[in-house]
This record gives structure tokens, sequence and C-alpha cells, in this order.
């Protein structure tokens, strides 16, 4: 959950590996093991050697998740009323 956090807080959603290491006082290799999870689910993609970038809106402020219906918009299912 602590490196969700930083990848949240992290600009435009970009993280320094070495940063994260740092700050949740782990080594280096075990911020790699949470990557390589992440980027074989396809939540983050490498962006460079030491920095990776969000891909997927779990790892986005709450605040940026806002979104109006017409934004989205909605997908008819047949046999069931709008909304």
């Amino acid at each position: 959950m602590r490196f969700i956090s930083l990848l949240q807080e992290a600009t435009h959603g970009i993280l320094d590996l070495n940063d994260a290491a740092k700050l949740l006082l782990v080594q280096k290799r075990r911020i790699y093991d949470i990557t390589n999870v992440l980027e074989g689910i396809g939540l983050v993609s490498k962006i460079s050697k030491n920095k990776v970038a969000s891909r997927c809106c779990l790892f986005q402020k709450p605040s940026t998740l806002k979104l109006k219906q017409s934004e989205v918009g909605v997908i008819a299912t047949p046999g069931m009323p709008e909304t």
C-alpha cells in the first residue's frame, strides 16, 4: 500500500524507483519485484531503467477520478433499464 501511495502522489504518474526505495526504507531489489509484478499485469510500464509510469486509474488520486456521466458514456444492456 505504501508503494501505491507513492504512485498516486507521483508527478504525472511517473515514479523514480531510487526515490521510492529511499522513502520506503527498502532495498531497491524489493521495489523492482513490486514493479515487475505490476508491469506483468499491465498496471505500470517502465519508461526508463529507474522510472515507471502508472497505466491504470487505480493509481490516480481519487479527486482526479470524478467524471460526469456524459464524459464516460452509458452502455445499455438489453433488458436493463437505463439510468
